[in-house]
């Protein structure tokens, strides 16, 4: 009764992961993964030039409608800084004015490749580069944190405001808002988020991003993988004839990697579940059946003497029954203490969901009902004279 639970409690978690929206559209989008050796590209201006030649290019490609840059996907680890708001920040680290958020530097295609949905203002552009002001875009959770009731579009901040070799030298404008999205995972809310353009990143920076992180060009298009994964690294190496791509993938198989875990546990105390259930249904019919077999003389008796077969399946069944029904009172109880440890594991549904604590007791119900009623059944049928003779 218990794993029956907790299998149904983490099935419905699960299945209620499957429909959260992450916040972008992971439908035709390829990710290839390139390595860049900090030689040629750790000056921002380098990179910015790649990313702008290399989308140039794959844009041309047929079925290809958005490209885009970015050192972290969706949903995976990626660096993260703290920041100052201009304005509110006092000089004091536990003060006011203290923000932190993922830093995500992208190329503009980026928003286009997801399909990032623009809340307010607008979104990095092609004129946001290296030289020019420096500009960002956040996601809502960011201005619901940090700009409670407040327009932030033109207000300013300054990035990695603790570390002098990594810092803004000059403040950085919100241009725009967009979307949250579900950077930690399906099961978590969206942190806050700050979208740069990769040609505005500090100098030093840059360099340890791109010697620290892949390079991801997600590609939004129509059409096989394999192909299009081909197409795009003849365009690669029309930019630079040196560099391969380590990896590809689609970016909804990512997705789905991310659940692995979920699914993992899901799965095992799934079998585990069925396990009991298979030791529970053997269990009660060997039980009543050697119950049947030592009471054969007593069955034989009661029919000779004029109870019907109904009677004597009533009997049986009746006493069976018992025994299952207090075990699924008592497993119901262990279950709601199992609540506790499965709390922290299942998302999207309550952790004393109604459907799992109905569903599991009908499940062991309905198993204990058929391994009662076939010991029963074989009870009616003793023949009393047989029965009698029974030592």
């Amino acid at each position: 009764m218990v794993l029956l639970t907790g299998a149904a409690l983490l099935i419905r978690g699960f299945g209620a992961l499957q429909v959260v929206r992450p916040g972008f559209d992971a439908s035709d989008v390829h990710v290839l993964r390139l390595s860049l050796p900090e030689g040629r590209y750790g000056e921002r201006e380098s990179l910015e030039r790649f990313h702008r030649q290399v989308e140039e290019r794959v844009r041309a490609l047929p079925g290809v409608t958005a490209v885009g840059f970015t050192p972290a996907l969706p949903m995976e680890l990626g660096p993260s800084m703290g920041f100052a708001i201009d304005g509110k920040f006092e000089g004091r680290l536990d003060g006011p004015g203290v923000g932190f958020g993922q830093y995500r530097p992208v190329s503009p295609g980026y928003f286009g490749a997801l399909g990032l949905e623009l809340v307010r203002g607008r979104l990095l552009s092609d004129t946001d580069v290296a030289g020019a002001p420096h500009v960002v875009v956040i996601n809502e959770t960011a201005a619901r944190k940090y700009w409670p009731g407040e327009d932030v579009i033109g207000k300013s901040l300054r990035v990695a405001y603790t570390v002098p070799s990594l810092q803004d030298t000059v403040p950085r404008v919100i241009v725009g808002v967009v979307r949250d999205v579900r950077e930690n995972g399906l099961d978590r809310e969206s942190p806050a988020v700050l979208y740069v353009a990769s040609g505005q990143v500090a100098p030093t920076l840059n360099g340890m991003l791109v010697r620290m992180l892949p390079q991801n060009l997600l590609v939004r298009a129509s059409g096989g993988h394999a192909a299009l994964v081909a197409s795009v690294q003849r365009e690669l190496w029309a930019v630079d004839a040196r560099q391969p791509v380590t990896e590809s993938l689609k970016l909804g198989d990512h997705v789905t990697r991310t659940l692995g875990s979920e699914r993992f546990n899901m799965v095992l105390l799934g079998m585990m579940a069925a396990l009991a259930l298979g030791l529970a249904a053997v269990g009660i019919y060997g039980v009543l059946s050697y119950l049947v077999s030592q009471r054969t003389r007593e069955m034989g008796v009661r029919l000779a003497l004029g109870a019907t077969r109904g009677e004597v399946v009533r009997l049986v069944f009746l006493q069976g029954l018992g025994s299952v029904g207090a075990g699924v009172a008592l497993g119901f109880v262990g279950a709601l203490g199992l609540t506790r440890v499965v709390s922290g594991m299942v998302h999207g549904v309550s952790a004393l969901d109604p459907w799992a604590f109905v569903t599991a007791p009908l499940v062991l119900l309905a198993v204990g009902l058929v391994a009662t009623w076939l010991p029963a059944l074989r009870a009616s049928r003793v023949d009393p004279l047989i029965a009698l003779k029974y030592d």
